[in-house]
C-alpha cells in the first residue's frame, strides 16, 4: 500500500492507448497486429529486475503458459527466470530443491545469523520479518540474538548485535568455514555432514578458519566465535541473499550459507527454517525464479538477428534496468514493433511504437500465492478500490487491466485458454469457487456469494492448519566453492555494492515523488544518486560530503554525491540503485545516475544470473559541490559539555 497508493494517486501522463503516427484504441490495435504477431514472433509481457510484478499474475501466466508460439513460450519461461535483480535467487534451493522460499520462523528463534539479505529494509518481506524480529528482540522470552555478515552497512546491519564485514564475495566462504568448525568440534549433524560432504568430513578442512582467514578479511578467533555462538543458542537459522548472492560464485556461496540449517537440525522444527505447502490453486506457483542474464542476452540476440516481430511489455522497464552492455537500445530498432501497457513513460515506453496504459494496482483485479509464503497455504485476492481514473473515455480509451488485455487478444485469436471465464474478474471467481469446495480455511460461509464477499473483505484466503507435510530430504552435497570474480580487478580498487532504496527500489517507484523523498534509514539522503566512502578513504581523497565524484568501471562512468562515513570497509562503495532515468516523468527523468550502466555482464556460473556485485570501479573528485539532500540536519554541530562520558553499550568488537 506504501507505494500502491501514491501510484494511483500520481497524475499519470499515460492516460490512455496512443502510438507514434495515430491516436490508437485498444480493440483496433490488437486486431492490427495480431495477424504479424501470429505470423512470426509473439512475445508476451517480461518481468525485469527494474519493473513491476503484474497485479494479476494468474491471469498473465496462463497465457502465456498456453500460447501457441513457440518463441512466446521460450521467452515466458525467460523472464519469469529473470526475477528482479536483488530479490533472491534460488536462495533456498540447497533445502528442498524448489522455488518457494521457505518461511524463517524468525520470532521463536534463539540466534539469527544473516548473509548480506537486508530483510528488515528490502529484501523479501521486510514488514512480516519486522514483526517477527520485533518478537525476537522483545518478546515474552530470552532475547535473541543476531549476527549479520554484509560488506555494507545496511539497515539489518543497524539493528544487529554484531555487524561483520567481510570482503565481497566470500560470504559463502566464511559459511564453509563456520562449517569446517561445527564439523571439527562435533557439534554438527552427522546425517547432514555426512550428506553435505558426501561421505568426507575432511574436504572441509580446506576451510579451516587458519587456512581462509585472510581471504575472507576476519582473524580466525572471530570465525570460530561466530561459528560457536550460532551452533549453541539453538534454534538458529542461517539466511542469504542479497548482495551474499549477487558474485559469480553465489549460488555456490548460497548453498555453503542456507547448508548451515542442516548442520543446526533448524529445518523442519520451531524457531526454524519451515518450508511452504504447495499452493491450493493450480498455476499460482510459477517456474523457478533462477533468473538469467543468459536468457536476455539471447533475447537481444534474437532481436537484432530479425527473429523478433513484436516486442510487448508489461511490468517491466528492461531498456533502464538491464547492464548498458546488453544493448538493448540498439537492438530494439530491428523490432519491427513494441507495444508498451505501463501507465508511466517510462524508458521502455519511450521507445515504444503503442502505448497501451493498463490499471494501476488500486484499480484492478489480481490474485497471487507470496513467493515468501508464511508457511502455510495462502492466497491473495486484490480487488479494486478505486474506480479507473479515465473510465469516463471509455472502454477503448481509457486504462484497461493487463490480464483482460491478453484475453481479449486470446479471444480474438480463437484461442480456448480454458481459464474459466472471459474477464480477469470471472477467472478470480471461479478460483473463488475451488477455494469454497475446500471447505475449510479462514472464510466459512453458507453460500458462495457470502464466501467471495468474505474473501474480498479480508483481502485474501488462508488455512493455518494447511502446513508442509512432505519428508525432509537430505541435503545435496555442496557444490565446488570457487573464488568470486571481479570485472577490473587489477586496474580497479574499490569493490563496487549497488543496493535498492526502501522507497524507489530499483527504480520501478522512482516516477512518484512520495517515494523519492523517502529517506534512507542510514544516510538519510534522498532524491539523488550517492555514493557511501569509507571516512578515512574520503580523507585521504580530499573528498568531502557533496562532492561531486567520478566512478568509473570498464563499462564507463557514472558521477555521484560523496557520502563519507565510518560504516563502509575501506575497500569498498555503495551506491543506491533507482535513479537516471531518461523517462519517467519529471521526478524521476535526467536525476541522478543509473548504477546499471557500469555493471559488468557478469554472471553466476551455476545459474547464469546477472552477478550484480561483481564490478571493480575507481573514484575521481571533480570540481563540482552539490549539497547532499538528506533528512538530518546539515547545521554545524551544537555545543557539547566537555564532562560528558560516551557509554559503551555494545560488545568491545562490535
Amino acid at each position: 500500500m506504501r507505494s500502491r497508493a501514491p501510484g494511483s494517486l500520481q497524475p499519470r501522463p499515460n492516460s490512455g492507448p496512443a502510438g507514434t503516427r495515430r491516436r490508437a484504441r485498444h480493440g483496433t490495435v490488437r486486431r492490427d497486429q495480431l495477424d504479424r504477431c501470429h505470423r512470426k514472433a509473439h512475445l508476451p509481457p517480461a518481468e525485469h529486475p527494474a519493473g513491476q510484478r503484474p497485479a494479476g499474475c494468474r491471469g498473465c501466466d496462463q497465457p502465456c503458459r498456453r500460447t501457441p508460439w513457440p518463441r512466446g513460450q521460450q521467452f515466458c519461461e525467460a523472464v519469469r527466470r529473470q526475477t528482479r535483480a536483488l530479490r533472491p535467487r534460488r536462495e533456498h534451493q540447497p533445502e528442498r530443491g524448489d522455488h518457494r522460499i521457505p518461511e524463517f520462523d524468525i520470532e521463536n528463534s534463539q540466534f539469527l545469523l544473516s548473509f548480506g539479505a537486508d530483510f528488515l529494509n528490502t529484501w523479501g518481506s521486510p514488514v512480516r520479518y519486522g514483526r517477527g524480529y520485533g518478537k525476537f528482540r522483545q518478546g515474552d522470552r530470552e532475547r535473541g540474538t543476531h549476527y549479520h555478515v554484509d560488506s555494507r552497512f545496511s539497515m539489518t546491519a543497524a539493528n544487529a548485535d554484531k555487524w561483520i564485514p567481510v570482503k565481497p564475495g566470500t560470504e559463502g566462504l566464511l559459511a564453509l568455514s563456520i562449517a569446517q568448525v561445527m564439523v571439527r568440534e562435533g557439534t554438527g549433524d552427522s546425517a547432514a555432514t555426512e550428506a553435505l560432504t558426501g561421505g568426507d568430513a575432511e574436504v572441509l578442512s580446506a576451510f579451516a578458519p587458519e587456512n581462509v582467514a585472510e581471504r575472507i578479511g576476519l582473524s580466525a578467533e572471530k570465525i570460530v566465535d561466530i561459528a560457536h555462538s550460532f551452533a549453541g543458542h539453538p534454534p538458529a537459522i542461517a539466511i542469504g541473499g542479497g548482495s551474499a548472492g549477487a558474485h559469480t560464485n553465489g549460488h555456490a556461496s548460497l548453498a555453503a550459507i542456507y547448508s548451515l540449517n542442516f548442520l543446526v537440525g533448524s529445518v523442519e522444527v520451531p524457531g526454524g527454517v519451515l518450508f511452504n505447502p504447495a499452493p491450493p490453486l493450480e498455476g499460482l506457483a510459477g517456474p523457478p525464479a533462477s533468473g538469467s542474464l543468459s536468457d536476455w542476452q539471447g533475447i537481444v540476440a534474437d532481436m537484432r538477428a530479425g527473429r523478433v516481430n513484436t516486442l510487448m511489455v508489461s511490468g517491466a522497464d528492461p531498456f533502464y534496468g538491464l547492464p548498458a552492455s546488453v544493448d538493448i537500445y540498439d537492438a530494439s530498432y530491428d523490432v519491427p514493433f513494441i507495444a508498451s501497457f505501463s501507465s508511466v513513460m517510462d524508458d521502455t515506453t519511450l521507445m515504444s511504437d503503442l502505448v497501451l496504459p493498463q490499471h494501476t494496482g488500486l484499480e484492478d483485479w489480481g490474485t497471487d500465492s507470496p513467493h515468501f509464503g508464511p508457511g502455510y497455504e495462502m492466497v491473495g485476492f486484490q480487488q479494486p478500490v478505486v474506480r479507473p481514473f479515465f473510465e469516463n473515455r471509455g472502454p477503448e480509451l481509457g486504462t484497461r487491466g493487463f490480464a483482460d488485455v491478453l484475453l481479449t487478444v486470446a479471444q480474438t485469436l480463437n484461442l480456448n485458454l480454458d481459464l474459466g471465464g472471459e474477464t480477469f474478474k470471472d477467472i478470480l471467481e471461479a478460483d473463488a469457487q475451488k477455494l469454497y469446495t475446500l471447505g475449510r480455511g479462514s472464510v466459512s460461509a453458507p453460500t458462495f456469494g457470502s464466501f467471495w464477499n468474505g474473501l474480498l473483505q479480508r483481502g485474501g484466503w488462508w488455512d493455518t492448519g494447511a502446513r508442509f507435510s512432505g519428508g525432509i530430504s537430505r541435503p545435496p552435497e555442496l557444490p565446488e566453492y570457487q573464488e568470486a570474480q571481479f570485472e577490473g580487478d587489477g586496474a580497479f580498487e574499490y569493490y563496487l555494492t549497488p543496493f535498492s532504496q526502501i522507497g524507489i527500489g530499483e527504480g520501478q517507484r522512482a516516477h512518484l515523488p512520495w517515494m523519492q523523498a523517502t529517506p534512507d534509514p542510514i544516510t538519510t539522503a534522498t532524491w539523488r544518486t550517492w555514493i557511501e566512502i569509507n571516512f578515512r578513504v574520503a580523507e585521504d581523497l580530499d573528498i568531502r560530503e557533496g562532492d561531486v565524484v567520478r566512478v568509473s568501471s570498464p563499462r564507463g562512468s557514472i558521477e555521484a554525491l560523496a557520502f563519507p562515513h565510518p560504516g563502509v570497509p575501506p575497500d569498498t562503495v555503495s551506491i543506491p540503485l533507482g535513479q537516471g532515468h531518461r523517462g519517467g516523468g519529471r521526478y524521476a527523468k535526467d536525476r541522478g545516475a543509473n548504477v546499471f550502466s557500469i555493471l559488468a555482464p557478469l554472471t553466476d556460473s551455476d545459474t547464469g544470473a546477472i552477478a550484480w556485485a561483481a564490478t571493480k570501479v575507481n573514484l575521481e573528485k571533480t570540481d563540482e559541490w552539490i549539497r547532499v539532500p538528506k533528512f538530518e540536519n546539515t547545521v554545524v554541530d551544537f555545543p557539547e559539555d566537555d564532562h560528558q562520558r560516551v557509554v559503551q553499550t555494545t560488545s568491545e568488537d562490535s
